[in-house]
């Protein structure tokens, strides 16, 4: 079993609607919408994108304007495990 220290960014359709199942157009990166998870850090503080942890998922996701990033962090992932 592998744990992810990566993230996926997906191009908001409506920067307003942003919740989990929220629309999007795309992919937010040229990588496939993958992002490390120091890559999620970088762009969370150089955006102030404003992170949120989801219950259901025990994830976080991020978004800054249309980009939309979901990710673990090391406590989601110690609560996955």
């Amino acid at each position: 079993m592998g744990l992810p220290l990566y993230g996926r960014a997906w191009a908001l359709w409506d920067p307003n609607v942003h919740g989990v199942e929220a629309k999007a157009v795309g992919e937010a990166t040229d990588m496939n919408g993958t992002m490390d998870y120091d890559e999620i850090l970088v762009f969370n503080k150089e955006n102030i994108a404003t992170v949120v942890y989801d219950d259901v998922a025990v994830a976080f996701y991020s978004y800054a304007g249309t980009t939309w990033i979901g990710f673990d962090d090391g406590p989601s992932i110690k609560k996955k495990v």
